[in-house]
């Protein structure tokens, strides 16, 4: 449950294996939304789902529900 009404109760933050500095920023900026909303709060995938090949219509969901799939099965 939110602890913010109208907010989502989790943020997903979506980024690649491609550069560190793509990495470094999307982790700053989960901790600064978690330091704001909770660390619990904070969905950060750290996951290679090959989207420079993926064809979707809506890219961004597309890729939520492969990490998502993805993080199920780790079992590391």
């Amino acid at each position: 449950m939110s602890r913010h009404p109208g907010r989502p109760s989790v943020l997903y933050i979506a980024h690649r294996l491609f550069a560190a500095h793509d990495r470094a920023l999307a982790a700053r900026l989960a901790d600064e939304l978690g330091r704001k909303l909770g660390h619990d709060n904070i969905f950060l995938p750290f996951c290679d789902t090959n989207e420079e090949d993926l064809i979707a219509d809506v890219k961004g969901q597309r890729l939520y529900q492969l990490d998502s799939d993805r993080l199920r099965t780790i079992t590391a």
